[in-house]
Parts: structure tokens; C-alpha cells; sequence
């Protein structure tokens, strides 16, 4: 049956739903948070969260890197005990000098299950064909001082650190613009995630690439379920779920501007959102921090309503981040009774405000292009709640794929230059033979 199937992906098979016609969405269609952008006043203080330094045009510092230094990357068990290096002081009071934070402070760095990288390698050797620039976007959120860090006098804060690299466009290339590449959670799967990069460089178009989620995003919480308790932990999800997106807006605005700090000529040039898996769950909301910077977007494998997706997804023993434990008096997280999850679920979704339901329409709303690919079998990401994302994104053009969540990236390669050639008829106009179309 695999061959059978990949033989099939290999030959482009895939069913393709053209985008539906654009029209206003009436309140009881969208049944959505209004999402405001990074621009906005006080509405943006109540959907996006804040930083230490309560300072929304700046919530978090860049800090260069080597871009031919080996990174290690380290994700902590559920059992990790923190232990604080010297680059992670030196990533605070760095943050607390850009902040203009005089006072003193107590910071924490990530706990278990975060998952970051490391200039602490046992290999000395460079790495082979390095990108052009690494960087880590810095910040940190207010925390709550425990019992062992009580001090009334000082900050108590959660250090969390994001990291990108970016690649020029291949010389004598046609420069065509950027594309910011969001990848599945741990940063996988690592070799079509290089092999996407390759190809989009090989074309003209710089990429900056995060390497994982924010470090933080995966950090483990178990969530006990209890009668009557169900709203209790729904809004708990959600807030953790909304902190975790916010971090992955602001670092890719924070990267953004980083580059073309450095890549003036790249400025003006259209900027194209790429999220696969987890990437794709947290695209809209990135597109929505800041929706004006966004010519297209290509969503691969998301879904929409974090909370279901994370109680009923075949990877959320291996991903352990958010977890609801059904069966408290057990080792095992225990099976709900039925109705159980939908309700948790719709609980959740009263309490997120930035779950890519709420933000998805957004892209509707912007007339913005956008290309979902989607696996009809996809037990990672349920396929249902891809069929939802697809919904609350206004039906935009899609190619189903009939296998799941593993496939649909094993044979994404054959897919690539399909998807660039659909970038390229967005953003500048062109078809596949070369003659001026429609654009986006």
C-alpha cells in the first residue's frame, strides 16, 4: 500500500479545489474574535499578550550569531531541572539593558520540555554550506515569583529565545522576494524542510527560516481533567496556547526586521508565509501581528482548535507539551466519555483569542492568496481540523492528498516546484508557461 501510494504522489496525484469566491462573511459565519494587528491601541493589549518591559514596538532583542557554528539542539524531558548557562545571563541582562530595565531581576530559564539549541557542541567543525545569517530573537514574560524566589523588589521573569537563519537568493537569480519558513514542531522534518529552503534560494528568493518554535512552546503541562472543572481547564489552555503563537508572531516580525535591516534592496520585495504542521497551525496569527507586511501564504497539514488537536493527535505522546489527563488516578492519560472533548474543545474556543480559528479569517478578510495543501487521512494533525482551518480561511484553492500526516511530507519534494510556481503566479503575475496572468 505504501508503494501504491507514493507511486501516486509521485505523479501529482491530488485533488485540487479552486479558492471559493470571495464575500463578505456574515458574524454568524465567522463566529471569530476580531484579531487587531500590532498597530492597533488598547484592543492590542487584549489579544496579544505582553513582555517584560510593557513595550509593544519592542518586546524582544535579536542576537547575532555565527552563522558557521554547530548547533545542538536539546529538548528537555518532562523531569528536567534547569540549570542556567553563562549565554543565558548574558541573554538577560542583554534583553534588560534594550528594555531600559535599571532595577534587578530574577530570570528562569526554559523548563521541561522546551526545546532550544546550543553553541555547546563537541564538534568543532564548521558547519557545510552555512546560511548567510543566524541570529535568536530574545524576550521574556512576567512570571509569578515560587516560593524559593519571593522578593518583592525584583522582576521574576520566564527567558525565552527563538532561533532563525536566512539565506540569500542564489546569485544570478532573479530576485523574486522572501519567503519565511515555518516548520513542524522540533523543527521537522528537518530534510524537506532543507530541501523546500534549497529550492525557494535556487529560485531567487531569499528564506528565513525559524529553526523550531519558540523555546518554550513545547514546555510540558498536564492538564487533570475533572467534573465540572471542564471550563477551568479549557481556559487554561488557552492562555497557555495564546502565549505560545504570540511568542512565534513576534519573533518572526522581530526577524523579519532584522533582515532587511541588513537587506535593504530586499524590503520592498513581496514576503510569502510558509507553515508546515505545527507551522502551519501557527500561521495565521503570524500573518495576523502584522498582515500588511504578507503577499501570499501556503499552509501544509495545519488545523484549526489547538486543544482538540492536541487531546486527539497521534503525536501527543511524542510531543508532550499540553496534555489532558482524562484518568487522573492512572499512569495513562485515560480515554474521555463521549461528547467530552467536543465540549472541551468548544470551552477552549471561547477562551483563545489567538487559536488559528479566530485569526484564520483574517486572511479571508485581506483577499490574502492563499494555498492549503491537505492530507485527507492525517492523524497528526486531524484531518477534521484541517478541514476546519480550510473553512475559516474562506475556502481558499486546496490539493487534498489521499494519504497522512507522514506521506504528505515524504512526498512533498514532488510537490515544491508546484508550490513555487503557484508563489511565483501570486506575487508577480506569472504562469506556468512564462505568459502574464491574473495574480493574487
Amino acid at each position: 500500500m505504501l508503494i501504491v501510494t507514493l507511486a501516486l504522489a509521485i505523479t501529482g496525484c491530488r485533488a485540487v479545489h479552486a479558492p471559493a469566491m470571495h464575500q463578505a462573511m456574515g458574524a454568524s459565519e465567522t463566529n471569530s474574535l476580531a484579531v487587531p494587528d500590532a498597530s492597533s491601541n488598547h484592543a492590542s493589549d487584549e489579544i496579544w499578550p505582553t513582555r517584560w518591559g510593557d513595550n509593544p514596538e519592542e518586546r524582544g532583542i535579536v542576537v547575532e550569531m555565527d552563522p558557521a557554528k554547530r548547533l545542538r539542539a536539546i529538548h528537555y524531558s518532562r523531569h528536567h531541572q534547569g540549570r542556567t548557562m553563562p549565554e543565558d545571563y548574558e541573554d538577560a541582562s542583554s534583553l534588560a539593558k534594550a528594555m531600559g530595565i535599571e532595577s534587578a531581576f530574577n530570570f528562569k530559564v526554559e523548563g521541561p520540555g522546551a526545546f532550544l539549541f546550543s553553541e555547546n557542541t563537541i564538534s568543532d567543525q564548521p558547519v557545510q554550506d552555512p546560511p548567510d545569517l543566524a541570529f535568536r530573537y530574545v524576550s521574556a514574560k512576567v512570571a509569578e515569583p515560587d516560593d524559593a524566589t519571593i522578593d518583592p523588589d525584583k522582576d521574576h521573569v520566564e527567558l525565552e529565545r527563538t532561533w532563525f537563519t536566512y539565506r540569500d537568493p542564489k546569485p544570478d537569480r532573479e530576485v523574486r522576494g522572501t519567503l519565511v519558513l515555518l516548520p513542524g514542531m522540533f523543527g521537522t522534518p528537518e530534510p524537506i524542510v532543507d530541501a523546500t529552503e534549497r529550492y525557494f534560494v535556487n529560485k531567487g528568493y531569499g528564506v528565513l527560516r525559524m529553526l523550531s518554535h519558540p523555546s518554550r512552546y513545547t514546555q510540558h503541562l498536564m492538564l487533570q481533567y475533572l467534573d465540572g472543572k471542564g471550563d477551568e481547564i479549557a481556559s487554561r489552555a488557552a492562555e497557555a496556547a495564546d502565549e505560545r503563537v504570540a511568542e512565534c508572531a513576534y519573533a518572526t516580525d522581530a526577524a523579519l526586521d532584522h533582515v532587511f535591516a541588513q537587506r535593504k534592496d530586499m524590503q520592498e520585495m513581496p514576503i510569502v508565509l510558509l507553515g508546515m504542521s505545527g507551522g502551519a497551525m501557527a500561521l495565521p496569527s503570524v500573518y495576523a501581528y502584522t498582515p500588511d507586511r504578507y503577499d501570499a501564504a501556503i499552509l501544509i497539514a495545519g488545523g484549526a482548535n489547538f486543544l482538540q488537536i492536541m487531546i486527539e493527535s497521534n503525536y501527543k505522546s511524542w510531543i508532550d507539551a499540553i496534555l489532558v489527563d482524562f484518568d487522573p488516578t492512572s499512569e495513562y492519560l485515560g480515554s474521555p466519555d463521549s461528547g467530552v472533548v467536543d465540549t472541551l474543545a468548544s470551552l477552549y474556543l471561547g477562551h483563545a483569542k489567538l487559536d488559528a480559528y479566530h485569526s484564520a479569517p483574517l486572511l479571508f478578510e485581506q483577499n490574502l492568496p492563499t494555498l492549503v495543501l491537505h492530507a485527507k487521512n492525517d492523524k497528526a494533525v486531524p484531518a477534521s481540523s484541517g478541514d476546519l482551518l480550510y473553512e475559516r480561511l474562506g475556502k481558499p484553492e486546496r490539493w487534498e492528498y489521499p494519504f497522512g500526516h507522514e506521506i504528505i511530507f515524504a512526498t512533498l519534494p514532488t510537490q515544491i516546484p508546484k508550490i513555487e510556481t503557484w508563489v511565483r503566479e501570486q506575487i508577480q503575475g506569472d504562469t506556468a508557461d512564462g505568459s502574464m496572468g491574473s495574480g493574487g
